[in-house]
């Protein structure tokens, strides 16, 4: 469970400032809505959970699809070993669980210090490519006017 709720107009801001972004950008976006509400830089684990608040916002208003992560497909079988859902013109197998689920397994494969998701000089880059490009599952956004993906 989310120990951080965000209202729909925060979601709402989160869509529109980083529309078509990768999917850390909803991380580094924790920071910013810190200092706008709080005017104060916040801890690793404080912005890590707005991360996930952000995330599953976005997934529950149907705003952003998960793609799904790598370490539930079966190169032997070419199978995944999830739910997904495929749609019609887009190559992207989507993940197709509840964003509980999502939520339980991004917070699952966070690096052991949460310092290393914001990266910059002092980060082991190592431990910060596993996690936005490996672990945690990619995002498409859906334009809220058109229902489009991108």
């Amino acid at each position: 469970m989310n120990k951080i709720q965000l209202s729909d107009e925060q979601i709402k801001n989160a869509y529109d400032e980083n529309f078509g972004c990768f999917v850390d950008s909803l991380y580094y976006w924790g920071e910013e809505l810190s200092e706008k509400n709080w005017d104060k830089k916040i801890s690793y684990e404080k912005n890590a959970e707005i991360f996930l608040a952000v995330f599953k916002g976005l997934i529950d208003k149907g705003l952003i699809l998960a793609i799904t992560p790598d370490c539930f497909y079966d190169k032997k079988t070419k199978t995944y070993n999830t739910t997904i859902k495929k749609i019609a013109r887009e190559k992207d197998a989507f993940w197709d669980v509840s964003s509980d689920e999502m939520i339980e397994y991004i917070r699952s494969v966070f690096p052991d210090n949460l310092r290393w998701l914001r990266g910059g000089k002092d980060s082991d880059d190592e431990i910060y490519a596993q996690f936005w490009y490996i672990d945690c599952p990619g995002i498409r956004w859906v334009d809220k006017e058109t229902g489009e993906i991108y």
